[in-house]
């Protein structure tokens, strides 16, 4: 399941401050050392989505806590879900399986012949050099690279990743590799792209407004 908000830039600071507060000491110092206002907003969304996920999938409210992996990758403590984290602006989400799961999502890009050279690998490159029109190029690279995260993300690699060894294309649509039994999902949302790497073919996209954040919140200030 992928919990989405899109309404990050609607909460007000009163709201920021005490959703800030039941979050875990170590995850309050993670978003204090961060720099900008919109990343601290995102990681503190992420979050909630998770708790909200939780609470939907499994009727359980809780204050999550992580560990992390070698690749830095933050796993949840005390509990069989998996988890993955995405932001790009004003977009947070989550996806939540109980299985391994990787997501990306990033606004339309335009792409130089540069940018490709960095990310694609060469069958990737002669299919992006062969389309006419300017759109479909930008459509096509940003797409892939939210393919190659997800995959990526699936693997706990994140950034130790090599992005030209993840050879998808840029499609929308489902993908499943036969060697690995993973299911790629790419959907367009608006000038968005969205990728889930995991072993299920479909995923159901559920919309959390800000007001439905604010209730799982009071909810855990009424359980203490």
């Amino acid at each position: 399941m992928i919990f989405y908000c899109d309404e990050i830039n609607e909460i007000s600071e009163e709201l920021y401050d005490r959703l800030y507060s039941y979050l875990p000491q170590e995850r309050q110092i993670k978003i204090l050392k961060m720099l900008k206002k919109e990343h601290r907003y995102q990681s503190l969304i992420a979050y909630w989505l998770l708790v909200y996920a939780i609470q939907k999938r499994s009727g359980a409210l809780i204050r999550v806590e992580f560990e992390y992996s070698k690749y830095n990758r933050p796993l949840l403590k005390d509990t069989h879900f998996k988890f993955s984290f995405t932001h790009s602006e004003n977009f947070v989400a989550c996806a939540l399986s109980e299985s391994e799961i990787g997501i990306d999502a990033e606004r339309l890009t335009e792409c130089t012949e540069g940018m490709a050279k960095l990310v694609f690998g060469e069958r990737e490159i002669t299919e992006w050099k062969n389309m006419l029109e300017k759109a479909d190029k930008d459509e096509y690279f940003t797409a892939a690279w939210t393919k190659k995260e997800s995959v990526l993300k699936y693997k706990s690699l994140g950034l130790q990743g090599n992005l030209k060894e993840v050879d998808l294309g840029g499609k929308t649509g489902s993908w499943f590799d036969q060697k690995t039994g993973l299911y790629v999902e790419t959907k367009r949302q608006n000038d968005r792209f969205v990728s889930i790497c995991s072993e299920e073919e479909k995923h159901v996209f559920y919309n959390v407004s800000i007001s439905e954040i604010e209730k799982i919140m009071k909810m855990m200030e009424e359980t203490g």
